[in-house]
């Protein structure tokens, strides 16, 4: 694994599950194919904090304002990661794969399934660990974050919902509405696999 692991995932930089070398190869293909959509939701999110946009992930340059209320991408990460080995399972059950991996992946499939109803489960070290455990999939992480992000704002705009991003949260002074719009996107991702969207 890339570098050395710190308590708890969702207390890691991004930056942490990429070698060095490859940031800036990443971030002129993300800023190549994101720049449109990526401008709409830092004019948004701008309306609350100055931000700025580093590789398709977005920084608040200011402090968030007490009293608001976050969401951690490891939790947008989870959906991300129970859909991909989801995937990854089933296109591998009819071929000659160690058996032993197999049941890796279907014990951590329901690992994070049970984390995705369960809030206090998704915080504990050893969930996160699961996380940081699947890192190849970094690039694949950045886009998906980056994706519901953009249409999170999106939604918070056409609500008149203020709305911010410190790297790996993203916060609002109302949490009824951003774990409405976060579980709405979040849905789409599950529904092929479960009738549950993210628990929150």
């Amino acid at each position: 694994m890339w570098g050395k692991l710190h308590r708890g995932f969702e207390s890691l930089s991004l930056r942490h599950f990429i070698p060095i070398k490859q940031w800036e190869r990443i971030d002129k293909a993300i800023a190549s194919l994101s720049e449109p959509k990526m401008n709409k939701t830092l004019d948004w999110l701008n309306q609350s904090l100055q931000h700025i946009s580093d590789g398709g992930v977005y920084f608040a340059l200011e402090d968030i304002p007490q009293g608001w209320y976050d969401i951690p991408h490891s939790d947008i990460i989870s959906v991300f990661l129970y859909e991909k080995l989801q995937n990854v399972l089933r296109n591998l059950m009819y071929s000659n794969e160690d058996k032993i991996y197999k049941e890796m992946l279907l014990a951590d499939i329901i690992h994070i399934e049970r984390g995705l109803q369960d809030p206090e489960l998704r915080k504990k070290e050893s969930y996160l660990l699961i996380l940081s455990s699947y890192s190849k999939y970094y690039k694949e992480y950045l886009s998906f974050i980056r994706d519901v992000i953009d249409r999170v704002v999106k939604d918070c705009k056409e609500n008149n919902v203020l709305v911010a991003c410190e790297g790996n949260r993203i916060w609002s002074d109302k949490i009824k509405e951003l774990r409405q719009y976060v579980a709405l996107h979040l849905g789409s991702h599950l529904e092929r696999y479960t009738q549950h969207s993210i628990a929150f």
